[in-house]
C-alpha cells in the first residue's frame, strides 16, 4: 500500500508539473536568476540564441508592489521577507527593462544554462524536488531549458554585463551611497533588438491598452513590456471599468495566437473572446496595476 501511495504521489506531481508548465511553444523564454550578480536569461530556440545579460547587484530599480526604489539584491531579500520570493525581483526587472519574464530560479539557474557537463544535468535533478521557495519553473521547464541549451556552440551564447556594456551606469544615491542605474535609451535598444519574439513579432498582431484604474502610468509601463514582447501596441488609454486584476478581449483571428497566450501567460489575465475587440484589447485592473511600478 506505501509503494503505491508513493507512485501515485508521484504521478499527481509530474501532472501537476506538465499542466503548470510555463514554456509551451517555441516562443522565447526568458527568466530571472535570482543570484550574486543577478542574471536574466533568454533563449530563442530558432534560431538557437542564448543571451544572458548580469546586473550590479547594487543597481537600483524601482521595485513592484508598490515598494518603492530598492537595490536589486534588496529587492531579492524583500522577495523572501513577504514570501513572493523571485517574484518581487523578477516583477520589478520586467517593467524595468521592458522585457516579459517568465520565470523564476535561484542560484541553481546559473548552473542549469551555463554548464555543458554533469553539473546542469546534476541542477536539473535538484529541480525534481524543486519548492516554491527555489523556483516558479515546473521540472519540466527545466528539464527543455536544459536539454535545448547544452547543445548551442560558443557563437550561440552572449554573455553580457550591464555596466560593461553601458546598460547600468555609475551613480550616487541620496544616502551617498555608489551604485548604479540603468540608461533608459539603451534598455529600449537593447530589449526591441535583442529581446523579442521573434514568433510573435511575425504574427503582427495589433494591441490596444485600457487602463481602467486611476493609477497613472501603469498602461504605459505595459505596452513597454508588450512591444517587446513583439506585438504591435496601437494605442494606450483610460477608461473606467470593473476588472479585477486584467482582462484580455480577442476577436475571432487573434484568439488563437501565441500573441494573446503570451500575454495571458506574462500577467497572468483571463482571456475572453469579443467580436468587437480590435483585435486585441488588454485591460489593466487594480491587481496588475498594483504591481507595476510606480
Amino acid at each position: 500500500m506505501a509503494g503505491l501511495a508513493l507512485v501515485a504521489g508521484f504521478t499527481v506531481r509530474v501532472l501537476s508539473a506538465w499542466n503548470h508548465r510555463l514554456w509551451q511553444g517555441n516562443a522565447r523564454f526568458t527568466l530571472m536568476v535570482t543570484s550574486d550578480p543577478p542574471v536574466l536569461v533568454s533563449y530563442q530556440s530558432d534560431p538557437g540564441d542564448l543571451l544572458t545579460l548580469s546586473f550590479p547587484a547594487n543597481t537600483e530599480i524601482a521595485g513592484s508592489f508598490n515598494l518603492g526604489n530598492w537595490s536589486l539584491e534588496s529587492l531579492a531579500k524583500l522577495g523572501d521577507m513577504r514570501e513572493f520570493r523571485g517574484q518581487v525581483l523578477t516583477k520589478s526587472l520586467q517593467y524595468e527593462l521592458r522585457v516579459p519574464i517568465d520565470g523564476w530560479m535561484g542560484e541553481g539557474g546559473n548552473i542549469l544554462i551555463g554548464a555543458q557537463n554533469g553539473n546542469g544535468l546534476w541542477a536539473l535533478l535538484k529541480g525534481m524536488f524543486a519548492t516554491r521557495e527555489t523556483t516558479n519553473l515546473t521540472f519540466f521547464d527545466q528539464w527543455r531549458l536544459f536539454w535545448e541549451v547544452r547543445g548551442l556552440s560558443a557563437a550561440q551564447r552572449r554573455p553580457l554585463a550591464a555596466e560593461k556594456i553601458g546598460l547600468a551606469k555609475q551613480a550616487r544615491f541620496a544616502d551617498g551611497q555608489i551604485g548604479f542605474k540603468l540608461d533608459k535609451e539603451k534598455i529600449k535598444t537593447l530589449a526591441l533588438r535583442d529581446l523579442q519574439d521573434m514568433i510573435v513579432s511575425q504574427e503582427n498582431v495589433g494591441v490596444g491598452i485600457v487602463n481602467t484604474t486611476d493609477i497613472a502610468g501603469v498602461g504605459e509601463k505595459a505596452a513597454g513590456v508588450i512591444n517587446t514582447m513583439g506585438a504591435r501596441v496601437f494605442w494606450v488609454r483610460t477608461q473606467k471599468g470593473n476588472v479585477e486584476r486584467c482582462l484580455i478581449k480577442t476577436n475571432s483571428d487573434s484568439s488563437g495566437t501565441l500573441t494573446v497566450r503570451r500575454l495571458a501567460a506574462i500577467f497572468n489575465c483571463e482571456v475572453k473572446k469579443d467580436a468587437l475587440a480590435a483585435p486585441v484589447e488588454f485591460m489593466i485592473g487594480k491587481g496588475l496595476a498594483e504591481e507595476i511600478p510606480r
